[in-house]
């Protein structure tokens, strides 16, 4: 996937996150939480345990910063 300057977020997440969320769906949630990368990644993995994943769930959030 080639990132572009309109791309703000990057989740790195193994299938424990991506059984029970859609990309888009991952993206909505990280952009709706303030910006701190780890309570972003927290979250996500809240989720899917809420979504009752039944797999290993590692997830990263990273904020790319804006070009000019």
């Amino acid at each position: 996937t080639v990132l572009n300057e309109t791309d703000d977020v990057l989740i790195l997440a193994c299938d424990g996150l991506w059984d029970v969320c859609s990309d888009q769906e991952a993206v909505d949630l990280v952009r709706s939480i303030d910006s701190n990368p780890t309570h972003a990644s927290e979250m996500l993995l809240e989720h899917a345990l809420s979504n009752e994943s039944m797999d290993n769930i590692t997830t990263m959030v990273l904020r790319l910063p804006t070009l000019p």
